[in-house]
């Protein structure tokens, strides 16, 4: 039976499960800020997860790092590429719970990845926002790549408008992975806000400025997303046409070509070394012109 947990500050309530360190739910005033999860039956199923020690997909299943090449394996039956780490198909465990926080731990030395890790979750609820701070550390003897981030899903309504403003996109290629980088421009311009396009989005955006805002207008509802420096890069993601939510995932690498000694790639770290971000999400009501 899934372990949940459950926060409660001011008009914000959030549902954690163990199962997948994930966000089943989080709402404020009784309106849902993230897609609620109908049945939490299993790990990836969830509103939020938290991606460690990598993000997105293993091009080729295999690390390219430091002139050595690492196999991994594939962690889903739905993809034959190994995708978003480990972290959210475990069972983490409480370390710490108090009145408005939570943090929970992982503790990594699996068969599907060549790392060997700790990582930690602190969620922490206010009367104004949720904060979410992910650590990953290195457990293991050699000096490794690691990559952090969060895979958030966001209810989308005909009128939500999305505010960010980022350097480049990156197209779509094989396996679902960054291609070429491009210039940003309509439909995928979202620096002054814009209606995400009615149709497949998969695509990477880095150097973004680290602010975000979602507005749902017939909700009269918005909510402004941050992010800790280092977290440069983020993933858009809409799927067919006709589904009721986007995910806007936070990462600190850019999947894919990124899987070797260049700009935006993983982050090494040698034995001890700690890898860390933040996410904060705070909503509010919008006055309704009378």
């Amino acid at each position: 039976m899934t372990t949940v947990l459950q926060l409660e500050a001011g008009k914000l309530v959030l549902r954690i499960a163990r199962c997948g360190g994930s966000v089943l739910s989080f709402v404020y005033d009784g309106e849902t800020l993230l897609q609620p999860v109908q049945n939490h039956s299993a790990a990836g199923v969830s509103a939020c997860f938290p991606m460690v020690p990598i993000c997105n997909r293993v091009p080729g299943n295999q690390l390219n790092f430091a002139g050595k090449v690492f196999p991994v394996s594939a962690n889903t039956l739905s993809d034959p590429l190994h995708i978003h780490g480990e972290g959210w198909l475990a069972d983490w465990s409480v370390a710490e719970q108090g009145a408005h926080f939570v943090e929970l731990v992982l503790q990594y030395d699996g068969h599907r990845l060549p790392h060997r890790f700790e990582a930690r979750q602190r969620f922490t609820l206010t009367d104004e926002a949720l904060s979410m701070t992910l650590s990953v550390r290195n457990m293991g003897a050699e000096t490794m790549p690691f990559g952090i981030g969060w895979h958030p899903f966001f209810p989308l309504t005909p009128q939500t408008k999305l505010t960010f403003s980022a350097q480049r996109m990156w197209r779509e290629g094989e396996d679902h992975l960054p291609d070429v980088a491009e210039i940003i421009s309509p439909p995928y311009d979202f620096q002054t806000g814009a209606y995400l396009p009615n149709q497949w989005i998969n695509n990477a955006f880095d150097s973004w400025q680290g602010n975000a805002r979602i507005v749902w207008a017939e909700r009269s509802l918005a909510m402004d997303i941050s992010v800790s420096s280092g977290m440069d890069v983020l993933q858009l993601y809409r799927p067919v046409s006709g589904d009721e939510f986007f995910a806007f995932e936070p990462m600190s690498h850019l999947p894919g070509k990124a899987y070797s000694d260049n700009a935006k790639a993983l982050t090494p770290l040698a034995y001890g070394d700690i890898l860390t971000g933040t996410l904060m999400m705070r909503p509010e009501h919008l006055l309704v012109a009378r």
